[in-house]
C-alpha cells in the first residue's frame, strides 16, 4: 500500500508549499515511516508539529489543479514506458520516461512544486 502515498521527501516539500488537505496517514520526522490515522483524517491542525501529512497521489494531483491551476499526470507508451506530464495552460512539459507511473509522477510533482512561488 506504500506506493499509493506520496514519498516523504515530496510530502515535506508539499507542506512547505502550503498543502494541508485532510489525509488518511502521516509521516514522523524520526522514522519517515507512514502511519495510518487511528480516528479522524489528519491535518496540520490536529498533528504534532514534527509530523508530515502523507497524502495519496490523487489528493496531490487535485490540489495542484484546484489550488494552483497546474495539471499533473502521466502518459504511457508501449515502446517507452511512463512519462510524467505537467501542464500550466501556458506550456506543458514531459519529465522523461521512467520505469513506472509512480516514478514518473514523482518527477512531474517535483517540476510542479518548483512552479509554485
Amino acid at each position: 500500500m506504500k506506493q499509493f502515498f506520496i514519498p516523504y521527501d515530496l510530502a515535506k516539500q508539499l507542506k512547505e508549499k502550503g498543502f494541508n488537505e485532510p489525509c488518511l496517514a502521516y509521516f514522523t520526522l524520526v522514522t519517515e515511516k507512514i502511519y495510518l490515522s487511528d480516528e479522524n483524517l489528519c491535518t496540520y491542525q490536529n498533528l504534532f508539529k514534527d509530523y508530515i501529512l502523507a497524502p495519496i497521489y490523487d489528493q496531490v494531483l487535485d490540489w495542484f489543479l484546484n489550488e494552483h491551476k497546474i495539471y499533473v499526470s502521466h502518459t504511457f507508451s508501449w515502446s517507452n514506458g511512463f512519462d510524467g506530464l505537467v501542464d500550466t495552460n501556458d506550456e506543458w512539459r514531459l519529465t522523461g520516461y521512467g520505469p513506472n507511473k509512480y516514478d514518473s509522477l514523482n518527477e512531474a510533482i517535483k517540476i510542479a512544486l518548483n512552479l509554485i512561488k
